[in-house]
């Protein structure tokens, strides 16, 4: 809008009113006439007073406002959506599947109350493309009833309302000023996309705004278009009673497969003139794949991202590369061929998924073969390997949920089994590489509080919104094992004494056995351990003694004296082990034997407990594997016919296993441990 220099206004107890002033006033100068007398305006103030002016009296001062966007009076709040739309109506899609919800949407704007709709869905569903297809009807005057007043949408940019919110209040003050504009312009819609981030958790400037939004709404009977997640609306926006008053959900579906692939056909055809190749007859193809392997996505926003990656996919083949073009024109040139395969090219770096896994052929190929494949990788587990892989293989079939992970199993028995090496194993054979294994030790989460640690902080903590260690890992990578390690966290006594009482429960059930029966292995089972047991009571026995006369203490003097660090505790208690394990030759006793004061030297020295154990648990089982007068040599050597110390030297594990043990140690690793 252009400022006449012949124009000024007058302010008065009824408003502002513009005046004429004579030709001799200076271009650059006017004045504003109150009772007191007059003031001096100049340069950029006066334009923005005149501007301000001109939209209160709505449009007053003789010129006609242009249709060009950047005379639209609420730029500095945001962009007109309908001059954006009718901007881009060459390239607008037609039938986007949502009339039940446009119809929906005007029928709440023409409410008395509760007039402004929010429309809820989960992200990329399509929430703010029902808005715009709102704003391409505005544009064309068709397909709205006669009593529809607005001919503009504002589209509220987050930028531009905090622009001014470094000062408390400041956003706030511009939603005020905002909404006093709006209401002399009855024909803009205010829409606010992501409505919900206004609150963001009490984080964002001004943590009253929505309030002072909603009140706003509610004064002034103006209508909001807004956009929110499930999530985002439960969170910040349900609680709150005067949104109850001025606003109306609407939920917005995920579009069906049909309706899907009516949508693909339409925007197939804007992808053809940019990408220079037809791709309707991959459509089918399109929807599948998505349909199969993106199910954490919505329709139809899975199935156009992969058919635009798809189309790219088909452009940048380069031709050097041998492939051919096909003769069909596009766009003044031939046209690249395009396969089945560029479609699971697409879809293989869109999910990470292997190539040769997402191919019809191969993956039915594969997925007969997986019990095979398993059973050469795991030996010995063959039960275990043949329910996983008919666990998987009927979820690859799709009887299953698609809305549920592929498979959810839970691996039991005893240390050194094969539990974690399976779970391995499994991520290589579905997903092309062990790495696509998400490993979550679960003994780090014990406590109560530390859940956060994996499902994210709640609402009004720190780190609300950033996720945990097990759903973000899922979230962007959705295809990849979780391997829960020790999900158990029981104390090792309780853990015997259910094992027994199940297994004998199992004896009755499946055996014809006695009670006495029961009690008769169990008597044998522990007089085989006899010698450990009697043992384990005299060492015991012995280090109360020890402790009792002041030994200990001597012990933690001797060992500590020269100790500067936790590095040094750490090497001590690995020494301590290490030495009691080979006068004993049992690394069972060893451990019992030194473990309070290796407990000692770990409060003394602030050592991570788990760490402690670690180190007593791998030092005293390096020993025993070495020692040529350990059980284990001496049944080797019985079993070969050879010496213990001939088999000393091929222990290649056992010194690996030391090795690292002590490099981790020295480099203080894990350092979250250390």
């Amino acid at each position: 809008m252009r400022i006449r220099p012949i124009q000024a206004i007058e302010v008065s107890a009824k408003g502002i009113t513009p005046i004429a002033l004579g030709d001799d006033l200076p271009p650059i100068q006017a004045f504003v006439r109150r009772a007191e007398g007059s003031i001096d305006i100049e340069g950029d103030f006066l334009s923005q007073l005149m501007n301000r002016a001109k939209r209160e009296l709505g449009g007053g001062g003789g010129e006609e406002p242009r249709a060009d966007m950047d005379e639209f009076p609420f730029a500095e709040f945001g962009v007109d959506l309908v001059e954006l739309v009718r901007a881009q109506e060459q390239s607008s899609t037609e039938g986007l599947e949502r009339e039940a919800e446009i119809e929906q949407l005007l029928q709440i704007l023409l409410r008395y109350k509760a007039c402004s709709p929010i429309l809820i869905g989960e992200p990329k569903v399509g929430k703010t493309e029902v808005v715009r297809q709102l704003a391409r009807l505005i544009a064309r005057g068709e397909g709205l009833p006669e009593a529809f007043p607005y001919k503009h949408i504002l589209q509220v940019s987050f930028t531009r309302l905090f622009a001014g919110a470094q000062f408390m209040g400041g956003a706030e003050a511009t939603i005020r000023s905002l909404m006093e504009n709006l209401r002399a312009a009855p024909d803009v819609l205010l829409f606010v996309d992501d409505l919900h981030l206004l609150r963001s958790g009490g984080r964002a400037p001004g943590g009253e705004v929505l309030d002072t939004l909603f009140a706003a709404l509610d004064l002034s009977g103006l209508r909001l278009i807004g956009t929110a997640t499930s999530s985002g609306y439960t969170q910040s926006l349900d609680d709150s009673s005067q949104m109850e008053r001025v606003c109306y959900p609407v939920l917005v579906e995920p579009l069906s497969r049909e309706r899907t692939l009516a949508v693909l056909r339409e925007k197939s055809r804007q992808y053809e003139e940019h990408y220079g190749a037809d791709l309707q007859p991959l459509l089918e193809r399109v929807l599948d794949l998505s349909e199969r392997y993106m199910p954490a996505l919505p329709f139809p926003y899975k199935a156009l991202e992969l058919l635009d990656a798809t189309g790219a996919v088909v452009l940048a083949r380069l031709p050097e590369r041998g492939t051919k073009t096909k003769g069909r024109k596009a766009n003044g040139g031939t046209a690249p061929i395009y396969t089945e395969a560029d479609v699971d090219r697409a879809l293989s770096r869109l999910t990470s998924l292997p190539l040769e896994r997402i191919s019809g052929t191969n993956e039915l190929k594969h997925l007969i073969e997986l019990p095979h494949r398993l059973k050469a990788s795991v030996l010995g587990q063959d039960r275990a390997v043949e329910a996983i892989a008919r666990a998987i293989q009927r979820s690859r079939l799709g009887l299953r949920d698609s809305r549920r992970p592929i498979a959810s199993m839970l691996f039991l028995g005893p240390t050194g089994v094969g539990k974690t090496y399976l779970a391995k194993a499994l991520a290589r054979e579905v997903f092309g590489r062990e790495d696509a294994m998400v490993r979550i030790d679960m003994s780090e989460f014990s406590e109560r509080f530390a859940v956060s640690r994996l499902i994210g902080s709640p609402p009004g903590y720190i780190g609300y919104g950033e996720g945990g260690e097990l759903t973000e890992p899922v979230r962007t990578r959705p295809y990849c094992l979780v391997l829960l390690a020790a999900v158990g966290g029981l104390n090792v006594l309780l853990v015997l004494i259910i094992g027994i009482v199940s297994s004998g429960l199992l004896v009755f059930a499946l055996e014809d056995v006695t009670v006495w029966d029961w009690t008769k292995a169990l008597g044998e089972g522990i007089g085989g351990m006899g010698e450990l047991i009697t043992v384990t009571l005299l060492a015991g026995g012995m280090l109360e003694l020890i402790r009792y006369n002041g030994g200990i203490d001597y012990l933690l003097e001797k060992l500590t004296r020269h100790i500067s660090g936790k590095r040094g505790a750490e090497l001590a208690i690995a020494a301590l082990v290490s030495l009691a394990n080979l006068c004993t030759a049992n690394n069972t006793i060893a451990i019992l034997t030194t473990g309070k004061v290796a407990r000692e030297i770990t409060d003394k020295y602030q050592l991570d407990p788990r760490k402690s154990a670690s180190i007593l648990d791998t030092f005293s089982c390096f020993i025993q594997g070495i020692i040529p007068y350990g059980a284990q040599l001496l049944l080797a050597a019985s079993l070969t016919g050879l010496s213990p110390i001939e088999i000393i030297p091929y222990l290649y594990y056992t010194f690996i296993m030391g090795g690292m043990a002590l490099l981790a140690i020295l480099l203080r690793y894990p350092r979250r441990y250390s």
